[in-house]
């Protein structure tokens, strides 16, 4: 177990001279002592698990990294003793953003190709109650059964200087095993303050019911219009999108342009 919470000097070299920026973080955890106790649980499916996996007895425990012994991590389970579809939480405790730059990271894979797991990242504002999470972050479908990297960018989402709770909800239906490492959350990341610069775009009107309409200054190249659950619901290469034949909902706007992609949220009503 690890909360760390130091500031580290970064000094950028420009043309212009060296600037500095400080890199705090907020909140870093490897579970390497188990999942620490004001983190918070909640079995929302009810599910017994099957006997191949019965030391879940928790919605999430710590397990060793069946890659590596020596590493312990946080683990969920969606194999159980009837089919179903999981629904177990993990939700951090109170995590106080800074005035800009904030950066969510975490690890994950999925124990088994044939049974790859899906999970969602959601966020609250207001408490740690599963009612509270109103607002997803992102939507992982089939991780993959190799380690890997996954970055939200808090400050362009708007959730500068609040305090808020993560949750990670396993929503596999009828899978295996689900691990999750080296969760951190920086505030004033250069690399988030330089990608927010050169990706500010707006989207409105929000909510929409007929079309939504992007405005950028980066090179476009697609719009990708997803789900709450990640799939591709639509393309365009239009700066303004009809929409009206998307069903009521949230969906995420996704740009990509020559330096990568970045993605709003919007309503469809």
């Amino acid at each position: 177990m690890k909360h760390l919470f130091y500031t580290a000097v970064i000094i950028l070299s420009s043309g212009f001279g060296n600037h500095f920026l400080a890199q705090t973080t907020i909140l870093e955890e490897n579970f390497d002592a188990g999942i620490p106790s004001n983190y918070v649980l909640y079995n929302q499916d009810g599910y017994t698990p099957d006997s191949a996996v019965i030391e879940y007895t928790n919605a999430w425990i710590s397990k060793q990294d069946p890659a590596d012994p020596s590493n312990t991590v946080a683990s969920s389970t969606s194999y159980f003793d009837q089919p179903g579809m999981a629904n177990r939480w993990l939700v951090t405790p109170s995590i106080t953003l800074g005035p800009f730059g904030n950066i969510l990271t975490w690890q994950g894979k999925s124990h088994d190709a044939s049974f790859a797991e899906s999970y969602l990242v959601l966020l609250s504002t207001t408490g740690d109650a599963v009612a509270d999470f109103t607002d997803t972050l992102k939507a992982v479908v089939n991780e993959d059964i190799y380690w890997t990297n996954h970055s939200v960018n808090l400050s362009e989402l708007g959730y500068n200087g609040q305090n808020v709770h993560i949750a990670f909800v396993l929503r596999t239906l009828d899978g295996f095993k689900f691990y999750m490492d080296s969760l951190k959350v920086v505030e004033q990341d250069p690399v988030g303050i330089a990608g927010k610069e050169m990706v500010e775009f707006q989207l409105y009107p929000n909510p929409a019911t007929e079309t939504i309409t992007f405005t950028t200054e980066a090179n476009v190249q697609q719009a990708i219009i997803r789900d709450i659950n990640g799939a591709i619901v639509m393309r365009s290469t239009e700066q303004e999108i009809d929409v009206r034949n998307l069903a009521n909902g949230m969906y995420f706007l996704e740009l990509v342009h020559s330096n990568g992609t970045v993605s709003k949220r919007f309503i469809k009503q």
